[in-house]
């Protein structure tokens, strides 16, 4: 996913995400006006890794991360 990617491109390339909160609420660092989409691997939580892609109010893509627990 690139940054400045829509809303829409996200979702047409990656699916509905296995859920959706304000940035930084359950992995990384807060961020104001920002929505963060989740993808979970197939897997979790037996393998603890989450695909985050974070959006602006906007509807652009910001960052995006992997969430991987030891």
């Amino acid at each position: 996913m690139h940054l400045g990617a829509s809303e829409a491109e996200v979702t047409r390339l990656l699916g509905n995400p296995s859920w959706t909160e304000p940035c930084g609420k359950s992995f990384g660092t807060p961020k104001l006006h920002c929505t963060e989409y989740i993808y979970r691997n197939s897997f979790a939580p037996l393998i603890p890794e989450y695909h985050a892609v974070r959006i602006d109010s906007g509807g652009h893509v910001l960052d995006t991360y992997v969430y991987e627990s030891p």
